[in-house]
């Protein structure tokens, strides 16, 4: 992996257990959506594009993801 490439991976839990992994930054929402659920996303250089969608569907403030 080049020291540009950036990386996002995605895991959603329910009662513990690993259901879904893989999907899309902005799929992070309607896993939340069930109940007992835990959604992990990993950033690796994540660009403001990035960082937007999860603030988006956290509906963090700008300000909380900014640096």
């Amino acid at each position: 992996m080049s020291d540009t490439a950036r990386v996002a991976q995605t895991r959603c839990y329910r009662a513990g257990d690993l259901v879904d992994e893989g999907f899309p930054l902005d799929d992070v929402d309607k896993r939340l959506a069930k109940d007992r659920t835990v959604v992990w996303v990993d950033l690796l250089r994540p660009g403001p594009d990035e960082l937007q969608i999860v603030a988006d569907e956290l509906g963090l403030h700008s300000l909380a993801v900014e640096d």
